[in-house]
Protein backbone atom coordinates (compact mmCIF):
# COMPACT_ATOMS: atom_id res chain seq x y z
CA UNK A 1 0.00 0.00 0.00
CA UNK A 2 1.57 3.62 -1.11
CA UNK A 3 1.47 6.26 1.44
CA UNK A 4 0.42 9.87 0.66
CA UNK A 5 3.54 12.27 0.51
CA UNK A 6 1.91 14.06 3.69
CA UNK A 7 1.12 11.29 5.73
CA UNK A 8 4.67 9.76 5.10
CA UNK A 9 6.03 13.55 6.50
CA UNK A 10 3.70 12.94 9.65
CA UNK A 11 4.51 9.36 10.27
CA UNK A 12 8.39 10.41 9.99
CA UNK A 13 7.90 13.57 12.31
CA UNK A 14 5.58 11.49 15.20
CA UNK A 15 8.34 8.75 15.08
CA UNK A 16 11.35 11.81 15.89
CA UNK A 17 9.05 12.90 17.93
CA UNK A 18 8.52 9.69 19.66
CA UNK A 19 12.26 8.84 19.82
CA UNK A 20 13.43 12.47 21.27
CA UNK A 21 10.95 11.73 24.34
CA UNK A 22 11.61 8.46 24.71
CA UNK A 23 15.46 9.50 24.74
CA UNK A 24 14.76 11.94 27.71
CA UNK A 25 12.10 10.23 29.40
CA UNK A 26 12.24 6.48 29.21
CA UNK A 27 15.81 6.67 31.04
CA UNK A 28 15.31 8.95 33.42
CA UNK A 29 12.68 6.16 34.48
CA UNK A 30 14.48 3.31 34.21
CA UNK A 31 17.33 4.84 36.17
CA UNK A 32 14.68 6.07 38.97
CA UNK A 33 13.36 2.19 38.84
CA UNK A 34 17.13 0.78 39.46
CA UNK A 35 17.48 2.94 42.05
CA UNK A 36 13.93 1.85 43.59
CA UNK A 37 15.44 -1.76 42.92
CA UNK A 38 18.17 -1.51 44.98
CA UNK A 39 16.74 0.24 47.90
CA UNK A 40 14.60 -2.97 47.93
CA UNK A 41 17.01 -4.99 47.65
CA UNK A 42 18.46 -3.39 50.65
CA UNK A 43 15.15 -3.84 52.56
CA UNK A 44 14.71 -7.50 51.69
CA UNK A 45 18.36 -7.80 52.87
CA UNK A 46 17.39 -6.44 56.66
CA UNK A 47 14.79 -8.10 56.72
CA UNK A 48 16.76 -11.70 55.95
CA UNK A 49 19.06 -10.53 58.32
CA UNK A 50 16.75 -9.42 61.42
CA UNK A 51 16.83 -12.35 63.33
CA UNK A 52 20.75 -11.81 63.72
CA UNK A 53 20.09 -8.13 64.75
CA UNK A 54 20.32 -6.70 67.91
CA UNK A 55 17.03 -6.33 69.15
CA UNK A 56 15.59 -3.81 71.74
CA UNK A 57 12.16 -2.65 72.66
CA UNK A 58 10.33 -0.25 74.28
CA UNK A 59 7.32 1.48 75.53
CA UNK A 60 6.75 4.77 73.92
CA UNK A 61 4.71 6.17 76.26
CA UNK A 62 2.71 9.39 76.10
CA UNK A 63 2.29 9.07 72.67
CA UNK A 64 -0.64 7.11 72.29
CA UNK A 65 -2.97 4.83 74.39
CA UNK A 66 -0.38 2.00 73.50
CA UNK A 67 2.56 2.81 71.71
CA UNK A 68 5.71 0.43 71.22
CA UNK A 69 8.79 0.58 69.61
CA UNK A 70 11.27 -1.64 68.53
CA UNK A 71 14.52 -1.34 66.47
CA UNK A 72 17.41 -3.34 65.61
CA UNK A 73 21.12 -2.72 65.13
CA UNK A 74 24.15 -4.44 63.57
CA UNK A 75 27.66 -2.97 65.00
CA UNK A 76 25.45 -0.32 67.01
CA UNK A 77 24.08 0.94 63.32
CA UNK A 78 20.30 1.44 63.60
CA UNK A 79 19.35 -1.10 60.89
CA UNK A 80 15.51 -0.98 61.28
CA UNK A 81 12.97 0.39 63.66
CA UNK A 82 9.29 -0.55 64.22
CA UNK A 83 6.44 1.62 65.77
CA UNK A 84 2.97 -0.11 66.33
CA UNK A 85 0.69 2.57 67.92
CA UNK A 86 -2.86 1.79 69.15
CA UNK A 87 -5.14 4.63 69.81
CA UNK A 88 -8.98 5.07 70.85
CA UNK A 89 -10.42 5.72 67.10
CA UNK A 90 -7.17 4.40 64.72
CA UNK A 91 -3.77 2.42 65.18
CA UNK A 92 -0.85 2.70 63.13
CA UNK A 93 2.28 0.05 62.14
CA UNK A 94 5.59 2.30 60.76
CA UNK A 95 8.49 0.76 59.51
CA UNK A 96 11.52 2.71 58.76
CA UNK A 97 14.49 0.87 57.31
CA UNK A 98 18.27 2.47 56.93
CA UNK A 99 21.65 1.73 56.05
CA UNK A 100 24.81 3.50 57.34
CA UNK A 101 22.14 5.33 59.99
CA UNK A 102 19.99 7.05 56.89
CA UNK A 103 16.56 6.29 56.12
CA UNK A 104 16.05 4.29 53.23
CA UNK A 105 12.69 3.34 53.21
CA UNK A 106 9.09 4.13 55.50
CA UNK A 107 6.46 2.56 55.38
CA UNK A 108 2.89 3.26 57.18
CA UNK A 109 -0.18 1.70 57.83
CA UNK A 110 -2.48 3.68 59.33
CA UNK A 111 -6.04 2.33 60.37
CA UNK A 112 -9.07 4.26 61.31
CA UNK A 113 -11.44 1.97 63.51
CA UNK A 114 -15.44 2.21 62.70
CA UNK A 115 -15.98 3.47 66.10
CA UNK A 116 -13.61 4.21 69.83
CA UNK A 117 -12.44 1.20 71.32
CA UNK A 118 -13.68 1.24 74.49
CA UNK A 119 -17.34 1.17 72.95
CA UNK A 120 -16.35 -2.64 71.86
CA UNK A 121 -14.69 -4.73 69.01
CA UNK A 122 -13.70 -2.45 65.98
CA UNK A 123 -13.40 -2.63 62.34
CA UNK A 124 -11.31 -0.84 59.95
CA UNK A 125 -13.35 1.97 58.48
CA UNK A 126 -10.48 3.03 56.28
CA UNK A 127 -6.82 2.32 56.11
CA UNK A 128 -4.27 4.10 54.62
CA UNK A 129 -0.40 3.13 52.97
CA UNK A 130 2.04 5.55 52.22
CA UNK A 131 5.70 4.26 51.22
CA UNK A 132 8.46 6.33 50.64
CA UNK A 133 11.86 5.56 49.18
CA UNK A 134 15.15 7.73 50.12
CA UNK A 135 18.77 8.05 48.52
CA UNK A 136 21.10 10.23 50.30
CA UNK A 137 18.81 11.72 52.48
CA UNK A 138 16.57 13.26 50.09
CA UNK A 139 12.79 11.15 49.16
CA UNK A 140 13.48 9.96 45.90
CA UNK A 141 9.97 8.26 45.51
CA UNK A 142 6.31 8.65 47.33
CA UNK A 143 3.19 7.05 47.41
CA UNK A 144 -0.23 6.71 49.24
CA UNK A 145 -2.43 4.11 48.44
CA UNK A 146 -0.27 2.79 45.59
CA UNK A 147 -0.70 6.36 43.68
CA UNK A 148 2.66 8.27 42.99
CA UNK A 149 2.82 11.40 44.61
CA UNK A 150 4.19 14.32 43.02
CA UNK A 151 7.00 16.39 44.48
CA UNK A 152 6.22 19.76 45.45
CA UNK A 153 2.19 19.41 45.37
CA UNK A 154 0.67 19.58 48.97
CA UNK A 155 -0.02 16.25 49.08
CA UNK A 156 3.81 15.40 48.57
CA UNK A 157 4.17 17.97 51.44
CA UNK A 158 2.31 16.46 54.20
CA UNK A 159 2.97 12.85 53.47
CA UNK A 160 6.51 13.49 53.69
CA UNK A 161 6.49 15.62 56.41
CA UNK A 162 4.34 13.17 58.17
CA UNK A 163 6.68 10.49 57.47
CA UNK A 164 10.17 12.40 58.23
CA UNK A 165 8.23 13.85 61.47
CA UNK A 166 6.88 10.15 62.61
CA UNK A 167 10.21 8.44 61.87
CA UNK A 168 12.66 11.35 63.89
CA UNK A 169 10.21 10.88 66.68
CA UNK A 170 10.40 7.47 66.60
CA UNK A 171 14.38 7.45 66.99
CA UNK A 172 14.74 9.95 69.64
CA UNK A 173 12.22 8.28 71.74
CA UNK A 174 13.91 4.97 70.89
CA UNK A 175 17.32 6.07 72.11
CA UNK A 176 19.33 5.83 68.73
CA UNK A 177 20.06 9.58 67.30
Amino acid sequence: MRVPPAAGTAVAILSVLATIICAGVLPAYAQTEARLRSIRVEVDRIDLEQAKLRSEKKDLDGISVSAEGRWYLSQNKLRKMVAVIRGKTGASENEYYYSDDNLIFAHHRWTKFDRPAEEGPTRAKQIQITTAYFEAGKCISLTVDGKPIAEGTEEWTEALGSVLATSALFKSRIGTQ
